[in-house]
């Protein structure tokens, strides 16, 4: 049976799969930021969060090694005897599975490259409005506004460069993860093609073990026919001159029938 790769990771977009802890305040010019401690706390979450997978990640790559090796050597070594039908349907499976996690991983990078670069536009927007509020136009009048408008955006923007540190951490896990699953897939894609090649190996070897237990019943009978036919020509031949000719004939009859039984059986189809 294919070695468990226990891969644990999963995609993990916990609440910021698409948004930071940011909103745009409606109908305002400058960028809302959440309140501070409460995305100080989501921020916190997540990091801890990409953190584990990280680390989860590491631990995969430092096993990798002995994954290989194992599935290398079960490659090598399968042989009809070992193959169970259990086997191959798993072995399908499994591609399948690997096939589908490639899949979904690329889109979770694009999705997780198109964060960033929306995270970037933002900050890049918010750099120029705090420029903007820090020199006013010399007919400013409101500048208490002006000044809660360049706190806000200070504050945004400081949010903004955490959850693009934290998106670009998890574009670099997803990436790395991305990687190991290549890995595996060509194992596993390995691995079934060593698989499918015995199952046809060992379809083979029960066609010609059926093939070779016709031949063998055939010879049986065909023999078995035989020694009747020597049966009923010695019963002839040395009871003859004492039997009836109704007798007589019964036993040629029996001969004839026997001969043409060993006939066909020695004429019977092979399986194919």
């Amino acid at each position: 049976m294919i070695i468990t790769y226990t891969h644990g990771i999963v995609s993990l977009f916990i609440l910021f799969a698409l948004f930071g802890p940011m909103a745009l305040a409606q109908n305002a010019d400058i960028v809302m930021p959440l309140d501070p401690p409460k995305a100080a706390e989501q921020q916190d979450v997540r990091r801890q969060t990409l953190d584990r997978e990280t680390a989860e990640i590491a631990r995969l790559s430092q096993e990798f090694g002995a994954y290989e090796a194992g599935i290398q050597e079960q490659t090598k070594t399968l042989g009809v005897d070992q193959l169970t039908d259990a086997m191959v349907e798993q072995a399908q499976v499994d591609f399948a599975s690997i096939q589908l996690e490639q899949k979904d991983l690329k889109g979770d990078l694009v999705t997780a490259e198109r964060r960033i670069d929306e995270l970037t536009a933002s900050i890049n927007q918010l750099k120029t409005q705090q420029q903007l509020l820090k020199n006013p136009a010399k007919d400013e009048v409101d500048d208490a506004k002006r000044l809660d408008d360049l706190r806000r955006a200070r504050l945004a923007l400081a949010q903004q460069q955490i959850d693009l540190e934290l998106e670009r951490q998890h574009l670099e896990n997803l990436r790395n993860r991305a990687e190991l699953v290549t890995k595996r897939l060509t194992l596993i894609e390995q691995w079934k093609s060593r698989v499918d090649e015995v199952a046809r190996l060992k379809e083979e070897q029960s066609r010609l073990e059926a093939q070779e237990d016709l031949k063998q019943r055939s010879q049986r009978q065909q023999q078995d026919y035989k020694d009747q036919v020597a049966e009923f020509k010695q019963r002839l031949e040395t009871e003859g001159s004492t039997l009836s000719e109704f007798q007589r004939r019964l036993l040629q009859t029996r001969i004839q029938g026997a001969e043409e039984q060993a006939k066909l059986a020695q004429n019977q189809p092979k399986e194919k």
